[in-house]
């Protein structure tokens, strides 16, 4: 007797998987990376229409001249 218990043959194996899982999981993938994106949209046009922009973008400018030396 061998260690399968319930007879069952599994040497077929899954066939298949790699397309139920890719018609799963990228899809949602998807999704998540389009709201976050969105999100990134609009928290760029909050930070753009308030006065701080200028100062971050300034800076941002002052930090790259600084790495410079």
């Amino acid at each position: 007797m061998t260690g399968n218990k319930l007879n069952v043959d599994l040497s077929y194996g899954l066939k298949g998987s790699y397309t139920v899982e890719g018609a799963i999981i990228i899809p949602i993938f998807i999704v998540m990376l389009a709201i976050a994106m969105k999100m990134g949209l609009v928290l760029y046009n909050e930070m753009k229409a308030d006065s701080s922009y200028e100062l971050l973008i300034c800076g941002w400018w002052m930090i790259s001249i600084i790495i410079r030396f």
